[in-house]
């Protein structure tokens, strides 16, 4: 092995150890999901959970949260289903030990049947998803999943 080879070995090695420091201590964009969740209004139960946690050695405290809702079915008295627009729900997140509570938003139609909502700057924690409807007697079922990023 020449000279030469040695310090383009030492170089690489040099280089390669810089570039993972830098992702170290500047850490990307994350994202975590709680799972997709089937869930009913009006049943008293939450509908899903978000799991907001910090970075150690990060200045970065507060975390954004994404929720989805789609295939939303309306369930009437006679239990005859029929289309529910994403934008007849709403949505809160509650604190699981403070018991505080988000306003309610009202779901965003990113599709056709597809509905969003985003909560920005949300400090570390454990929250339960609740999801209503405005749909006068009747209750609404589908699936949500929600998503944690920063």
């Amino acid at each position: 092995m020449t000279l030469s080879q040695n310090n383009a070995k030492k170089w690489m090695l040099l280089f390669v150890l810089c570039f993972s420091m830098i992702f170290a201590f500047f850490p990307q964009s994350k994202a975590e999901a709680s799972g997709t969740r089937t869930f009913t209004t009006e049943d008293g139960l939450w509908d899903n959970t978000a799991y907001l946690t910090y970075w150690p050695g990060t200045n970065i405290v507060e975390k954004n949260v994404q929720v989805d809702v789609w295939n939303l079915t309306r369930i009437s008295d006679n239990y005859n289903p029929f289309a529910v627009r994403p934008t007849q729900l709403s949505v809160r997140l509650c604190n699981a030990s403070s018991k505080q509570c988000t306003e309610y938003k009202t779901f965003n139609t990113i599709k056709s049947g597809y509905g969003r909502v985003q909560f920005y700057n949300v400090l570390p924690g454990v929250y339960n998803v609740d999801i209503k409807d405005h749909i006068y007697w009747t209750k609404v079922s589908g699936k949500n999943l929600v998503i944690e990023w920063r």
